[in-house]
């Protein structure tokens, strides 16, 4: 009999967290697991042919707090064996219902998509986010971790309970893609950034290295965000504006990589930096500058790419030069991703995990 598991999440907006779900959720739904994946807020779905498949419900509301009743509702109505909730507010609401709301049997898994201590700073809203991690996440039946540091972060700094935390990493498909010219084919130098454009994922700080880049190089930028603006403006500012491409927000990114030599990275915090990996599948190497979620754990200095320690977009530009001279092997690269980070791996550990829940519920009933 299939296991019946709820996905909430926030919405399904371009991004690595919910590329993830979609992914993770596909590839769950044929095998022994009866998926719903339900969204908070499902306008602007940037991946409705991923989930065209799955059974798929939105909420309606434009944010967590004032979805509460609807998921406490949806629970009640659907009688799960798992909820599978993502994301700092949801994991937060739904360890609340866990503690005090009794609603079904059901095992709770939470999913975190991001280095908790580099999110909550210390304002009220930070320190009061920091007080109901520690006091709800403990409820918890399960939170998956998808690296060893966020693990350690949520030991260590939230007084979360060892035994309940799953490294799990995010996983990566393997695609066979022909190159695509998508850049300037006068540039030598093909370096390529993908994300969201928002501060948090350091976008201005790569635009600020690139003024001390010398050569023929290009840089194209897929994604969209409150922030693109304020970065046309800086590529004005610095002098760059006829190297830089904004492409916009790109459904295969999978081609831009493969046209590239470099992806870039300048995240201040990730849970676990989904373009090391897709760039990695494709056997390309990664200059990235280290930050809470993006370290040894994913990048292997000089094998899959650079690790730029200090916060200095000099040295950033000069790790550019440096890697330049490096002869990277794509099989290498490509091997030692997909060996830990493949999908059919990854889907593996969800599975195993899922029936261990599963089964302490039935026993436990």
């Amino acid at each position: 009999m299939q296991k019946k598991i709820i996905f909430l999440v926030p919405n399904l907006f371009y991004g690595g967290a919910s590329k993830d779900i979609t992914l993770i959720c596909n590839n769950l739904c044929n095998r022994r697991f009866k998926i719903l994946l339900v969204a908070v807020n499902g306008e602007n779905n940037f991946y409705t042919r991923d989930i065209a498949q799955l059974n798929f419900i939105d909420l309606k509301k434009k944010q967590v707090k004032v979805a509460a009743w609807a998921i406490y509702r949806l629970i009640k109505r659907e009688k799960p064996d798992i909820v599978f909730s993502n994301g700092q507010d949801l994991n937060i609401l739904n360890t609340f219902f866990k503690k005090f709301c009794y609603v079904n049997k059901y095992q709770l898994v939470c999913r975190e998509t991001s280095v908790l201590s580099g999110n909550n700073n210390n304002t009220k809203l930070g320190n009061l986010y920091k007080w109901l991690v520690k006091k709800l996440y403990n409820n918890a039946n399960a939170i998956i971790c998808q690296s060893a540091q966020m693990k350690n972060d949520l030991c260590r700094n939230f007084e979360i309970q060892s035994k309940i935390l799953q490294v799990i990493p995010n996983p990566v498909e393997v695609l066979n893609i022909v190159e695509a010219e998508h850049f300037n084919t006068n540039a030598e130098l093909k370096l390529l950034l993908i994300g969201r454009l928002v501060p948090e994922k350091g976008f201005l700080r790569i635009l600020k290295a690139m003024k001390y880049l010398p050569g023929n190089w290009q840089l194209v930028i897929l994604g969209d965000g409150p922030q693109l603006n304020e970065l046309n403006k800086a590529t004005e500012k610095f002098g760059i504006t006829q190297k830089i491409i904004f492409a916009g927000l790109v459904k295969n990114t999978a081609q831009y990589i493969a046209g590239c030599n470099f992806v870039l990275s300048g995240s201040y915090n990730e849970g676990f930096p989904n373009i090391v990996l897709e760039a990695g599948a494709q056997g390309k190497p990664v200059i990235a500058f280290k930050a809470p979620g993006v370290g040894e754990e994913v990048i292997e200095d000089g094998v899959t790419g650079i690790l730029v320690n200090e916060d200095d977009e000099k040295i950033f530009a000069n790790a550019i030069i440096t890697a330049q001279s490096i002869n990277f092997n794509p099989l290498k690269i490509k091997e030692k991703i997909i060996s830990r980070y493949g999908i059919s791996i990854v889907i593996e550990q969800y599975e195993q995990l899922f029936e261990l829940l599963t089964n302490n519920n039935e026993t436990s009933k």
